[in-house]
């Protein structure tokens, strides 16, 4: 899982298409603001916004979260953070 969808989240979408060899699979991306939903990002669209960030946690069964966009964006980013660590993701 991506968030963020703008350079940063190009570039890391790009180094994961470069490098197959990471193993590593885009299942989605969110970004804090809900107007990008639907936006295309280095080929892959933004899926939702933070408020999907559960659901898409447990509906995709995602093991690892990169975020690509300054934390401060987020909204209840220490809730969010909890919830990581609930779920025992790697955070990136």
């Amino acid at each position: 899982l991506i968030v963020g969808s703008h350079k940063r989240a190009e570039r890391i979408i790009h180094e994961f298409k470069k490098h197959g060899e990471y193993g590593l699979r885009i299942r989605s991306i969110l970004d804090p603001d809900s107007s990008r939903i639907g936006l295309e990002v280095d080929g892959m669209l933004v899926t939702g916004d933070m408020s999907n960030f559960k659901e898409t946690l447990m509906d995709l069964e995602i093991d690892e979260v990169f975020f690509a966009v300054n934390l401060d964006k987020i909204k209840n980013i220490q809730d969010i953070f909890s919830l990581l660590d609930t779920f025992e993701l790697c955070v990136i």
